[in-house]
């Protein structure tokens, strides 16, 4: 983290995941899945590939700044086998409680105001380039038999092939991306008999 301070410009730990977080964490997500494990070895590549005027300039140089929605605290106390624990924010379990979903809305407000800065669709774009490369998971091996996962590169799931042998052809064997429009069906785990 020293070193994405000092990239950043940042003094502060948590201000520097909050700038790398509001530079990349959006523009990635949908562009790689549990399934690819290359993508989690390039997000690396991809901090080190942020502008560091981009990346600075989305940093949280102070709290006073932002006009975060309050959040009312309850006096909520469990009891557990004799250990009393205070749950002061009981209330935001309750998801369509019109008091949860106005703060829900109040701080998705303050959140777009700041992803939705100018820089945003640069470093998205840098960032979609970079992720634009063949991810291929290691195979697995069941008799003579290869099953692995392929990538092409901006898909949002990884297809699942299976290939005969070490010179046979690849063949898709469930593509997740045909299963729903939106590309949020993914395949997670798999076991080839």
């Amino acid at each position: 983290m020293i070193g994405l301070r000092r990239f950043l410009g940042l003094r502060h730990p948590g201000r520097a995941f909050l700038a790398l977080f509001l530079s990349i964490g959006s523009a990635c997500a949908g562009s790689h899945s549990a399934s690819q494990p290359a993508a989690s070895r390039s997000a690396g590549v991809a901090a080190a590939s942020v502008p560091a005027p981009a990346a600075a300039s989305v940093s949280a140089p102070s709290a006073k700044r932002y006009a975060y929605p309050p959040a009312a605290k309850g006096d909520v106390v469990e009891d557990y086998h004799g250990t009393r624990v205070a749950d002061p924010y009981r209330w935001l379990e309750k998801a369509d409680d019109p008091a949860t979903t106005s703060w829900v809305a109040a701080e998705n407000s303050l959140t777009r105001s700041l992803l939705d800065r100018p820089e945003r669709e640069t470093t998205k774009a840098r960032l979609t380039e970079l992720f634009d490369y063949p991810k291929i998971s290691i195979p697995e091996q069941k008799g003579n038999r290869y099953f692995f996962f392929k990538n092409t590169g901006l898909q949002n799931q990884s297809v699942y092939y299976v290939q005969e042998g070490l010179t046979g052809e690849p063949r898709a064997l469930i593509d997740p991306n045909t299963m729903s429009p939106d590309g949020t069906v993914a395949l997670t785990n798999t076991s080839p008999n």
